[in-house]
């Protein structure tokens, strides 16, 4: 089952084990097979399984109940915070395959009801700017609304990528705007009727709200950005140090 590979034998089982878990392989009780058929199952240590679940029940994952075994999160799409990473290259990093659709790519102007993304960007109300927003789908379900709004020299660069594919970040580094740092806030909210259309759902339905500025070295504020999470897909966890 294990393959020549950069990942270690533990995160290959890792990967492996989301993939199954997206497929509805589990789907008995939604419980994980044992630790013993898992070893038997990959031809590996039950400490390498151990260690590849121990893994996934941190990032939220997976649950272990006392004397029961191993469930499947009832919030399977869990991603930690901390990382400065666009939604693409969180779901690549799992190991988790998602669909990415271009629903807008054009240049918008300003009006009342859009002002505070100008302000955020620091652009005078008379410019344009480069808008592209994207649906993400899991196994067919719409999970995230992507809106990215750019300043016109840098959204004219990205009408030559394939947003239904490309990874934004990788995108800026590509243009000479390598993001180094960004600022972000988290709130809930009702959804919109726009964004209840995109993701399927009837009113009222809460969404989970990232808004970030994305920075370069140099402190220019290359990208505002703010991803609309369905609100009954998503946990995050933040890990707390001091």
């Amino acid at each position: 089952m294990i393959k020549k590979d950069n990942l270690t034998v533990h995160q290959q089982i890792k990967k492996d084990l989301i993939l199954r878990i997206n497929s509805k392989e589990f789907i008995e009780f939604n419980k994980l097979p044992s630790e013993r058929s898992l070893s038997e199952f990959y031809k590996v240590s039950r400490v390498t399984i151990r260690h590849a679940i121990d893994d996934l029940v941190k990032e939220g994952v997976l649950e272990k109940k006392q004397g029961s075994g191993t469930y499947i999160s009832t919030k399977l799409n869990t991603m930690p915070i901390i990382p400065l990473k666009g939604a693409l290259e969180e779901f690549n990093e799992i190991g988790v395959e998602v669909e990415c659709k271009l629903i807008k790519n054009i240049y918008i102007n300003c009006n009342s009801e859009n002002k505070y993304i100008w302000d955020k960007l620091n652009i005078s109300q008379t410019c344009q700017l480069f808008f592209m927003e994207r649906l993400i789908l899991l196994t067919g379900k719409p999970i995230l609304i992507e809106k990215n709004y750019f300043p016109l020299e840098i959204g004219i660069e990205f009408e030559n990528f394939n947003m239904s594919r490309d990874i934004i970040y990788k995108g800026l580094s590509l243009i000479g705007y390598s993001v180094s740092y960004a600022h972000q806030s988290i709130c809930s909210r009702l959804a919109t009727k726009e964004e209840m259309k995109l993701l399927n759902v009837q009113y009222p339905y809460a969404v989970l709200v990232f808004c970030r500025e994305n920075y370069t070295s140099n402190d220019q504020l290359a990208l505002y950005a703010e991803g609309i999470y369905s609100g009954e897909d998503y946990k995050y966890i933040l890990a707390l140090k001091r």
